[in-house]
């Protein structure tokens, strides 16, 4: 029973390990996107505010 809960222990932290990658892969990715909408349609100002939201909403996760 030890060995099992060990192991689901491991399973849970790889896990969160691998959605912690991919929430900042997803927030670098729309940083991205934000850019290149920004510079394409001249909204820049717009653009920056959004990148100032995402990175108050990873701060509090």
């Amino acid at each position: 029973m030890e060995q099992l809960d060990a192991k689901l222990d491991r399973s849970v932290e790889q896990l969160d390990a691998k959605l912690e990658r991919l929430r900042l892969q997803v927030y670098n990715l729309n940083g991205k996107v934000n850019r290149l909408v920004g510079h394409t349609l001249g909204v820049g100002a717009q653009i920056e505010e959004d990148d100032e939201e995402m990175k108050q909403l990873a701060a509090e996760t």
